[in-house]
């Protein structure tokens, strides 16, 4: 996988295996998002979106939030896109 240097240093403080655990846990849910919305993102932007919504996943208590989590991260990510 290719990792750019936002992905790779992860949350502030975070170590870089607990990085890697978060993204291997979340990729499943964050890629059938992606190709289910069509957002469109290769492997890197999804492990970017993951990163960007990590705090937020890591409080989701079903699929179905974390899901929300996601997409409500995706969108916030295309406003900003859309701002430059």
């Amino acid at each position: 996988m290719e990792y750019d240097e936002r992905a790779s240093t992860g949350p502030a403080g975070a170590d870089d295996s607990r990085v890697f655990r978060s993204i291997e846990l979340w990729l499943p849910l964050a890629a059938d998002a992606n190709e289910r919305y069509r957002w469109g993102y290769g492997g890197p932007g999804i492990e970017r979106l993951i990163l960007a919504a990590l705090p937020d996943l890591e409080r989701a208590d079903s699929s179905d939030a974390a899901r929300a989590v996601l997409w409500f991260c995706h969108q916030r990510q295309c406003n900003v896109e859309a701002r430059r």
